[in-house]
């Protein structure tokens, strides 16, 4: 029996979030508060640039390289400085999307399923990292090698997303972006994107480009292997995607939902707020967790099935508000694609060893994606 109006608003109603002692945040666990957090500009991104100034002053020591790359985080940064590196994100994307449309994608992918061979496949290395690595090689003009040293340094970062991160991290990723600024020192060549995005920094556009390549890279390149896992243990449903392109972009958003690549969602309360009844002081850490919030029951009937057609809220795998990813719709186009082409020649199902991720709680980051694919047998 489907609930009253009354029941539904009841069901729907904010939670209150939980301290977490462990993680010294509240955790946010249902759909109605974090759409209530992440759409209220109190709730401010990290800003471990910050922290990072008072530990350096307090020790004496410089973190120069580690200061310069955080600048140009756009994760990490709030209030004009963020707007103004949105404006230049949203021209540098617009020109990704002029060169590679989807008839280039939909190339770019057929090559690499057409590379397979029968058998037991890495899917990660084989299918998901290296289209979105060579598309943003090309882009940048930069080698495979840095676009993966750029997306590891991003990576390391976001373990500044922790309260009170251990001193010698500092140090340790300070180095990390000492190296992977000197491997583009005057190779990358912006030419006038930040005329064209009308935008004011007051950091060297250099500084935004680790986050340009980690976080995209890292996101389409999550969202194709958490897609392909979720493919490969239903044989019906690759059937049914093949019968129904057009249900192809439903799929990959149900695969967001339920294993994108962004596990956590973090801010910071610039003032005091009271939250379903919750009282967060100014600073307090909020953590959403969206494994959680994506299977909320009160907002997404039968959660934890796959319903390409599904007509409820959008999910905020990639983001939401002032944060939300501007690089979207074309980590989604390529998710696309790519699983399209690959549908098109393989039938593909869980290998024997199971999958494996990185230990890192706030990414569903893949390190190995095993999977056996065979020639698929075409109806006459």
């Amino acid at each position: 029996m489907s609930p009253t109006p009354a029941e539904r608003d009841v069901l729907t109603a904010p939670e209150p979030p939980l301290w977490s002692v462990r993680d010294q945040a509240w955790i946010i666990d249902d759909h109605a508060t974090a759409a209530l957090v992440l759409g209220d500009p109190a709730f401010q991104a990290v800003q471990p640039a910050h922290t990072l100034r008072r530990v350096a002053a307090r020790l004496g020591r410089d973190y120069p390289d580690l200061d310069a790359v955080l600048s140009g985080t756009q994760i990490f940064q709030s209030g004009p400085i963020h707007a103004g590196t949105r404006q230049v994100v949203r021209a540098f994307q617009a020109r990704m999307r002029a060169r590679f449309a989807k008839a280039r994608l939909d190339a770019d992918a057929r090559r690499l399923a057409e590379g397979l061979q029968a058998g037991e496949v890495e899917a990660v290395s084989a299918l998901a990292d290296p289209l979105p690595i060579a598309i943003f090689a090309e882009s940048l003009d930069l080698d495979a090698d840095t676009i993966r040293l750029l997306r590891e340094t991003g990576r390391a970062l976001k373990a500044l997303w922790r309260p009170m991160p251990p001193i010698s991290l500092y140090g340790e990723l300070d180095a990390a972006c000492r190296a992977a600024r000197q491997a583009i020192a005057g190779r990358v060549h912006f030419g006038d994107l930040r005329a064209e995005a009308g935008a004011e920094l007051d950091y060297p556009l250099h500084d935004l480009l680790l986050f340009l390549v980690s976080m995209p890279v890292d996101s389409t390149a999550g969202t194709i292997s958490g897609a392909l896992e979720l493919l490969s243990a239903d044989p019906g449903l690759q059937a049914f995607l093949r019968d129904r392109p057009s249900a192809m972009p439903g799929f990959v958003g149900e695969a967001l939902r339920l294993n994108g690549p962004n596990r956590r969602l973090h801010r910071v309360l610039g003032e005091a707020r009271i939250i379903a009844g919750a009282s967060l002081p100014r600073g307090a850490s909020v953590a959403i967790d969206l494994d959680r919030v994506h299977r909320d029951p009160s907002v997404y009937s039968d959660p934890e099935r796959i319903v390409p057609d599904r007509r409820q809220k959008a999910s905020f795998g990639f983001g939401a508000g002032a944060h939300a990813c501007q690089g979207t719709s074309m980590g989604l186009l390529q998710a696309v694609s790519l699983i399209e082409a690959l549908l098109s020649a393989w039938q593909i199902v869980p290998a024997a060893s199971p999958p494996t991720l990185t230990l890192d709680p706030n990414l569903r980051s893949y390190e190995r994606l095993p999977l056996r694919v065979s020639p698929r047998v075409h109806r006459r």
